[in-house]
């Protein structure tokens, strides 16, 4: 069973017992918000004081802690370095914040997702910011690049006013 059918089995036959006993989803939305809503301000006034160094430091952290948690699934799932295992590192990656996504287009080189839902975009907006590349975009860039330096992912559409963003993964050949 692939990793994806098995999280996805986890999910379905746990998720009505952890939502019956208010351990999940409006719980797990309330931290969502919290940790979104902590991290902007604290975001917002380190860079305030230190200037948009701050910035690049968080992306950094970001990238390496995408690294760590694409070497982990990388080890346990046996994901190798195809678009197909990158696109299911990220499905992987996303169901535990309650992102949800849509494939657009698949190919062995390439595919295209849209999120259609996203709380962590959802939070920062209520806290007037847009942190997405620094902390979403970076840590599944450092994940993407444990399984092969060859895969890129690309910010086809930032999130806005009544849609998410759209991203395309794709392999590029090396000169």
């Amino acid at each position: 069973m692939s990793p994806l059918k098995h999280l996805e089995r986890l999910i379905a036959t746990k998720l009505p017992w952890l939502a019956a006993h208010g351990l999940c989803l409006k719980k797990h939305g309330d931290l969502i918000e919290t940790l979104i809503a902590g991290t902007s301000e604290m975001l917002k006034r380190l860079q305030a004081r230190f200037g948009d160094e701050v910035y690049r430091i968080t992306e950094r952290a970001n990238f390496e802690l995408g690294q760590a948690l694409g070497e982990r699934m990388k080890r346990e799932y046996g994901l190798g370095g195809t678009v197909k295992d990158g696109l299911t590192l990220i499905q992987m990656e996303i169901i535990p914040f309650g992102i949800q996504m849509r494939v657009l287009l698949e190919t062995d080189d390439e595919v295209t997702f849209e999120k259609t839902h996203c709380p962590m975009f959802d939070a920062f907006r209520r806290q007037g910011v847009d942190y997405c590349d620094l902390i979403c975009m970076s840590a599944a860039r450092g994940a993407l690049a444990t399984l092969s330096p060859s895969l890129r992912l690309d910010l086809t559409r930032r999130p806005g006013e009544g849609h998410y963003c759209q991203k395309r993964l794709h392999r590029v050949l090396s000169a």
